[in-house]
């Protein structure tokens, strides 16, 4: 890629952009410029769908593959940066992944992905950069999201995707409030529904690893209660 001339796409693990950027980039909202996905915690032993693959080798090379997959079809860049995600790292288990918006964050790997981006553009600095609003608070999520803003705010311009499926397993009230926080001093840009969705569900069925319906169901209920796809940038 030549330099400033590509839009970034961040994605904590193999599945995010799929689950919430495939609308807009079917739409074509970001076909003027090259288009490079970049997975930060690529290293994995979650694969709950997939009989008989149990390793963090086997997880990993798999969910890479599907992603391999994704990138293929949307004509994406695939780029990897090789951490490992948060249950490797030492959370021991499914709450604690998951931290309230108002909750400090504490985690030292904000630091390393800091210094991680910052070598990955060397020479090479995106025109804009899609990174995670942190709905729902996964912790890789919220990590990518606070390194991104450390590396790119102010360098160029940053939107802000809503996590799926999270987002979509939120009661409204839910979702507001923590939009309320998350989306404080941003505004939204709607990717209207369309013809996209059943394409975005039939990528997504293809992460067949780590996808099952009622993260389906989970996308399009918050599609519906949205009237499509959101990205936050500031206002």
């Amino acid at each position: 890629m030549n330099q400033r001339c590509h839009s970034l796409l961040l994605a904590p693990h193999c599945d995010d952009i799929a689950y919430s950027l495939t609308g807009r980039l079917f739409s074509g909202a970001e076909s003027s410029r090259p288009l490079q996905l970049l997975t930060i915690f690529s290293e994995s032993r979650f694969a709950p769908y997939a009989a008989g693959i149990t390793s963090q080798a086997q997880v990993s090379a798999l969910r890479h593959a599907e992603d391999a997959r994704f990138c293929a079809v949307l004509r994406l860049e695939p780029a990897r940066l090789g951490l490992a995600e948060a249950p490797l790292r030492g959370y021991p288990d499914v709450d604690s992944l998951f931290i309230n918006s108002d909750v400090p964050l504490e985690d030292p790997m904000v630091a390393r992905l800091e210094q991680r981006l910052r070598r990955h553009i060397e020479g090479n600095v995106p025109t804009r950069v899609f990174a995670p609003l942190g709905i729902g608070g996964h912790v890789d999520h919220r990590i990518t999201r606070a390194a991104a803003q450390r590396v790119f705010g102010g360098v160029c311009p940053l939107f802000f995707y809503e996590d799926l499926p999270y987002a979509g397993e939120l009661a409204p009230a839910e979702l507001d409030r923590q939009l309320a926080l998350d989306a404080k001093g941003l505004r939204a840009l709607l990717t209207p529904l369309g013809d996209w969705l059943p394409y975005k569900l039939e990528r997504l069925a293809e992460y067949a690893s780590q996808v099952a319906g009622k993260d389906l169901d989970s996308v399009v209920t918050h599609a519906h209660l949205i009237g499509g796809e959101r990205v936050w940038t500031l206002a």
